[in-house]
């Protein structure tokens, strides 16, 4: 390990640079597999696409005329551009009508996700049932936790809790901006007096998950998921599966005419969005552990985080689910250890996630705008053709 590998981050901000871009990644392609979801579903309601259809064809004839002409004719380009915008007004209300559908859904996707992010921290102290370590009730072991938020740098103490039915000897950094607590399993306090290496190793990398600023982003990207699939995924699927779920649930789904070719195109598309957004999710929360390690590791740490880490490697092979899981493989949790400036560097995949969700993003934000502001009115002829034409 070189002196460049070992330095530490000028910032914490440099040390959260990576997990940043993978969660802005999955908000990008949570919009754009939504916007296309809800357009999905939009489609389904009653009424929908019949009338859609029926504008669509009302309105065909000026969509085929509005196409721009090769010629530079002036007057091709000011006839190309009325007929535009005559289409668009044509379409109007009913594009209107979908882009309305559209953010009103993605509003109750994000209303869902801020609900759930708020509500995590009460959930995880109410399920395992935590026991607070203060000073009264555990004096030796509040005073080591003590030590070890000091070492580390916090400028604000966490609430220390115990969990008292976890045998693991692990932890977890919970809470929300503001208000934040370390669980301490049971199975870690007996490490302090037999293998305080280990101890300390665990406790140094919740604390940096503190010190990286990064807890509220993996419970956004937590909660972000999850009221994805409650609010877009499973409804869609149904839409797609039963397009007559709503107009009238007895008919068979496959009565619907072009049924098969309609069901596994969208299904197709459907799928590849939402393996999109479950790798980004699970890049986010790869990040953050990696960066945790190399935290903890500059903080004396090391050899207790590679212990913990060469066991795990034994105990767990390599799989897919280890490389685009939750959980950073062991290998590469090791190598964040020893070489932590390597975190900092966006690999391939990072960068190709961050290219390909901001493209669906785009694509499809742009297309519901469109929508929603449609162009009502011709570009004046005397000003666009002639600049056109002077060019």
């Amino acid at each position: 390990m070189t002196v460049a590998d070992a330095a530490p981050p000028r910032s914490a901000s440099a040390v959260l640079s990576g997990t940043t871009l993978r969660f802005l990644s999955l908000v990008a392609a949570i919009l754009g597999t939504g916007t296309y979801a809800f357009s999905v579903m939009y489609m389904r309601l009653p009424g929908k696409a019949s009338a859609g259809m029926f504008v669509y064809a009302r309105c065909g004839e000026l969509l085929r005329r509005s196409g721009l002409d090769l010629s530079l004719d002036p007057g091709v380009l000011a006839a190309s551009e009325r007929d535009r915008a005559e289409a668009s007004r044509c379409l109007a209300p009913f594009e209107q009508d979908e882009a309305w559908w559209i953010l009103a859904g993605l509003a109750l996707l994000l209303a869902l996700a801020l609900g759930l992010y708020l509500a995590a921290p009460w959930w995880t102290r109410r399920r395992a049932r935590l026991v607070p370590v203060t000073a009264e009730n555990f004096p030796r072991l509040y005073a080591g936790l003590l030590d070890l938020t000091a070492e580390m740098g916090l400028r604000r103490l966490p609430r220390f809790m115990l969990d008292p039915a976890a045998g693991t000897p692990g932890g977890l950094a919970f809470g929300r901006t503001g208000r934040y607590w370390v669980r301490i399993n049971a199975g870690l306090v007996p490490l302090r007096i037999t293998d305080p290496a280990t101890f300390r190793a665990v406790v140094l990398h919740e604390l940096a998950h503190l010190r990286n600023r990064d807890v509220d982003i993996a419970y956004a990207a937590t909660a972000l998921w999850r009221a994805f699939v409650v609010v877009a995924l499973l409804p869609m699927t149904v839409a797609i599966l039963h397009p007559w779920i709503i107009t009238d649930p007895a008919r068979a789904p496959w009565a619907a005419p072009d049924y098969l070719p309609d069901t596994l195109d969208t299904g197709l598309r459907t799928a590849m969005f939402v393996l999109i957004v479950y790798l980004v999710r699970n890049s986010v929360l790869r990040a953050r552990e990696l960066h945790a390690d190399a935290r903890a590791a500059q903080h004396g740490a090391a050899d207790g985080l590679r212990r913990v880490m060469t066991t795990a490697a034994r105990d767990t092979a390599v799989s897919w689910r280890r490389r685009f899981g939750v959980h950073p493989a062991a290998a590469a949790r090791l190598h964040a250890i020893d070489h932590p400036r390597t975190t900092l560097r966006p690999g391939f995949g990072e960068l190709f996630g961050a290219g390909l969700t901001t493209m669906i993003a785009t694509g499809s934000l742009s297309r519901m705008a469109g929508f929603a502001l449609p162009t009502t009115a011709p570009r004046p002829a005397a000003i666009w053709p002639g600049w056109w034409h002077r060019s």
